[in-house]
């Protein structure tokens, strides 16, 4: 901080040298680097003003190269707010004047941005055929730290899609060149976006140790953005695994972060953040307050998109609670927003959520309806995760009203293209979900078939929770099927594996099962008459 202030200082003295000697190459380039101190150190309004004077003064002396990067920083500037219609305007004629000058790398940089703006805006398709643009350019021009950044970007839009192969390529592609050319401050964000990969395909060690080395370079640069950006990395990867304490710590950290830079639209984002912990330890008046102070500073900063997603949080706070008036109207509000600005992944997820809250007030039919729209929209987009969880929402929606074909079919969608997609988890998650569907349709082969399917997947992911809740299933089925020597094997093993999860009461639950079926041997026999219930389990 006080470094930037000391180059604008120095700078504004340069700028009135200039003045005084009438060069106007040296006030344009005086007031563009006023500007980068003030866009380095978030100050957006007072980068703003000064890029637009130095955009006159290169203007002034006919300088193109000049306009156009202070269009591309323009750009930059709004991006940065989340005004990303502003940012793409001002990247747009930054991309026609370096075209029209024959400026390749200032093309690249503009397409390089693009790119971003468009993943904010959830436009995978556009900002897939920007990334790939720039990096040919880069090949073209044989700038390597170029194409590092243009497969980084290449990463973030396979990430945010599932596409954890194609992710996982252009990551360690732009990895690979730096370790060619040396390491600097923009290693560490792709190190966190490798990391992200990792811990969305639950291999939670390396991305740990990803998220680390990231915040370990950006230390060594004092690159504070990136790590915050490990941190955040940080807390999501604690957060998937419930450890909700170090969770907290690492998103309070990187909100410490934002709020010394003056990152607006970063402290929102981690009040975001600090909110799903509280929802998902049930303490829902801190949830609503870190949620209603992040919708305020949004706001306040005109993040439209941010207060979408954060009105969607809020929302989910008022239905825990049961409160599912007040949860449609907030999602309404939500989607109201996203409508507006054509965020056609916004819309859909809202309209899901919406649909949630039908379920629970038993008004199947527009539950139905919503989320079939989604997925529809989904379906369009091409956004095959979404798909299937929509997929598993209707499957669950058909379950609760007794629909056992429909909920069936749906589940065993939901798992095909999670079994395409290599989301090993997810896929296992709705095995289960589709045996229980088979236990309730007495279809016992089926449904033991695929809770073994779903437990070895957990074993392979070293899930113990996953394996500890299906062994418990498998527990419940063997004993309906009057088959009490397997279902003892299950119970001893779930409950073993509670135990060393230090899952207390689903130990002493199962070790309840496990009590009721040792001491009485006469209850094995086959024809004992089979209890079709499906017990009520935490969910995986």
């Amino acid at each position: 901080q006080g470094n930037h202030e000391k180059a604008i200082s120095q700078f504004q003295q340069a700028l009135s040298v200039a003045r005084i000697t009438d060069d106007g190459t040296g006030a344009a380039m005086a007031s563009q680097g006023i500007a980068s101190g003030y866009l380095n150190q978030c100050k957006y309004n007072n980068a703003e003003e000064w890029l637009f004077k130095a955009y006159k003064a290169y203007t002034d002396i006919e300088n193109d190269h000049g306009r156009a990067a202070m269009l591309f920083l323009l750009g930059v500037n709004y991006s940065s707010q989340c005004k990303y219609i502003l940012a793409e305007e001002f990247f747009t004629r930054a991309g026609r004047i370096s075209t029209d000058i024959g400026a390749d790398l200032g093309r690249a940089q503009v397409l390089d941005g693009l790119g971003h703006v468009y993943i904010s805006q959830l436009k995978y398709v556009q900002a897939e055929e920007a990334f790939t643009q720039a990096l040919e350019i880069y090949t073209h021009i044989g700038s390597d730290r170029g194409r590092a950044l243009a497969l980084f970007g290449l990463g973030y839009v396979y990430r945010d899609q599932s596409k954890y192969i194609q992710a996982h390529e252009s990551f360690t592609r732009s990895l690979e060149i730096y370790a060619r050319l040396g390491p600097d401050q923009n290693q560490a964000n792709m190190l966190t976006g490798l990391g992200d990969v990792y811990r969305l395909q639950s291999r939670y060690i390396q991305a740990e140790e990803l998220y680390n080395q990231a915040q370990e370079i950006s230390t060594r640069f004092g690159n504070e953005h990136g790590r915050a950006n490990a941190l955040v990395g940080l807390g999501d990867l604690y957060f998937v695994q419930s450890k909700y304490t170090q969770a907290e710590g690492s998103y309070t950290q990187a909100q410490e972060i934002y709020t010394r830079l003056g990152n607006h639209s970063g402290r929102g984002a981690m009040l975001n953040y600090l909110g799903r912990i509280y929802c998902r330890q049930s303490k829902y008046a801190q949830a609503e307050e870190s949620f209603i102070g992040a919708q305020e500073i949004l706001a306040r900063f005109g993040n439209e998109p941010g207060q979408a997603v954060t009105l969607a949080a809020l929302g989910d706070v008022y239905r825990l609670q049961s409160n599912y008036i007040l949860a449609e109207e907030t999602y309404s509000l939500a989607h109201e927003i996203f409508d507006r600005l054509g965020y056609d992944i916004g819309r859909a997820d809202t309209l899901t959520k919406i649909a949630d809250t039908y379920g629970h007030s038993s008004k199947y039919t527009h539950a139905e309806e919503c989320f079939t729209r989604a997925h529809e929209i989904y379906t369009g987009l091409g956004d095959q995760p979404r798909q299937a969880t929509t997929l598993k929402d209707l499957g669950h929606l058909y379950r609760c009203q007794f629909k056992y074909a429909q909920a069936e079919e749906s589940f065993i969608g939901a798992q095909e293209i999670y079994a395409r997609l290599g989301d090993d988890h997810s896929r296992a998650d709705t095995l289960v979900e589709l045996g229980r569907v088979y236990c309730l349709q007495l279809k016992y082969s089926q449904a033991e078939e695929s809770y073994t399917r779903a437990r070895d997947i957990f074993a392979c992911l070293g899930d113990l929770r996953g394996q500890a809740n299906t062994l418990r299933l498998m527990g419940f089925l063997h004993r309906n099927r009057g088959q009490n020597v397997e279902a003892a094997v299950d119970f001893a093993e779930a409950r073993n594996l509670f135990d060393r999860l230090g899952v207390t009461k689903d130990a002493e639950e199962v070790l309840y099962q496990l009590a009721v079926l040792i001491p009485l041997p006469e209850e094995t026999s086959s024809t004992t008459t089979p209890d079709t219930s499906i017990p009520t389990i935490p969910s995986l």
